[in-house]
């Protein structure tokens, strides 16, 4: 089992059948409408289930390609393209507190944008309102059996919204939350929460929850305590700041010049995660490559199973006068209809797929016209290649010697 988790393969199993069954059903759905609309193109659609099966093979296959060509290269580009100019790309973790204002200056110097340097002292939430928090709360969340980076200033992360109470941290002893670790907690506005720090434990009053994103290229933390509250010596200072690509020689002398502090290259990372994607992208092209042509291979074999009785309709379409070319053409049609329904329906999912990953990446959301063109009209183009192909040769064989060899 390649995920080493039986219960997670079964998910992902079921999913991808009920995926596959779910599919078949809206195809067929959709070929029975078409049908009874009595529309020209449903003197092509023969059998519905049969037609379905057949167009859902296609489009698994065809879905994975196009997912993969709408993420990769639109999703990416986009993302990347909505970062603000000037987002930081460097981060400073563990600078000491006596390094902090030469730090500072430096950055001033090379004219490089930064956030605030915030104060950043480990410690571990213990309890709420003077009760420890309970075995199920310590099992299942995490952040109660581990240090958190906490910290205290007056000025929040710019992309931190308060969502309730009130914004302004006056008094030593004041904390504000984050919004989703409250709601796991069961943490309200107004709640004693008692924390464990390096020089002993302080006591905080709750003053507000505030929305976080952790997406984001700056610091961010789950509680910030008002000023005065921690003393700041007694940890490390952390922050982001921008540096420019034809500036990044000068990096160097500064991570020389500050070496106990730690800095992170952001832009190394991402260029890292966007090589990895890349491997990724490739083994599931691969992958879908293969479906593809599984999808290929099934409505060849389709067409085999149903020879016998196509040759018995094209023998008594012959015997009734219709013209050779004009059954080749209406068979290539029938095939090439499928392949183009497959193509849509490739698309369709493609569409979906991008819109959930825009929406869970905060990306405005639209159309790729591009696609819907060319795939439908590539795989109605190559689907009736196969059909004529295939099928073409049922045309040239007497319709008495074809009904003979049925009968």
């Amino acid at each position: 089992v390649l995920t080493e988790n039986i219960v997670l393969t079964a998910w992902v199993m079921g999913a991808i059948v009920l995926l596959c069954g779910l599919l078949y059903l809206f195809i067929w759905a959709g070929l029975k409408l078409l049908k009874r609309m009595k529309w020209s193109i449903s003197a092509y659609i023969r059998a519905p289930y049969q037609t379905a099966f057949q167009i859902t093979a296609l489009a698994l296959g065809l879905s994975l390609m196009t997912v993969l060509i709408v993420l990769r290269t639109d999703l990416m580009e986009r993302w990347q393209q909505q970062l603000p100019q000037g987002t930081p790309n460097q981060f400073v973790y563990g600078l000491p507190p006596f390094d902090m204002p030469l730090f500072k200056a430096e950055l001033a110097q090379h004219g490089w944008q930064s956030t605030p340097l915030y104060p950043n002292i480990r410690g571990r939430l213990l309890a709420k309102n003077d009760q420890p928090f309970n075995a199920e709360l310590l099992k299942n969340n995490n952040s109660l059996r581990r240090e958190l980076n906490l910290t205290q200033t007056a000025q929040y992360p710019v992309d931190n919204k308060i969502v309730q109470g009130t914004a302004d941290l006056k008094q030593a002893g004041d904390v504000s939350v984050e919004v989703k670790l409250a709601q796991e907690l069961g943490i309200q506005i107004g709640d004693r929460l008692s924390f464990s720090l390096p020089e002993g434990e302080i006591q905080a009053k709750v003053i507000n929850l505030r929305s976080v994103e952790w997406e984001s290229f700056s610091p961010n933390f789950f509680f910030i305590f008002a000023p005065k509250t921690m003393d700041e010596n007694a940890g490390s200072y952390l922050g982001s700041f921008y540096v420019p690509e034809q500036d990044k020689k000068q990096l160097v002398t500064l991570i020389q010049q500050f070496s106990n502090t730690v800095f992170i290259d952001v832009s190394l990372v991402l260029d890292e995660v966007k090589r990895l994607l890349e491997v990724l992208v490739q083994i599931i092209t691969v992958l879908a490559l293969l479906v593809s042509i599984s999808g290929v291979l099934v409505l060849i074999a389709c067409l085999n199973l149903l020879m016998e009785e196509r040759k018995r309709e094209v023998a008594l379409l012959r015997s009734f006068g219709s013209s050779k070319h004009k059954l080749k053409q209406m068979m290539s049609i029938e095939i090439g209809f499928m392949g183009f329904l497959a193509g849509m329906v490739a698309c369709l999912l493609a569409e979906i797929i991008s819109a959930i990953a825009s929406y869970k990446m905060n990306l405005m959301m639209q159309a790729h016209w591009e696609i819907w063109l060319i795939l439908p009209v590539l795989m109605a183009v190559l689907c009736g290649l196969i059909g004529r192909y295939r099928l073409s040769y049922l045309c040239d064989i007497p319709p008495l010697q074809s009904l003979r060899e049925l009968n």
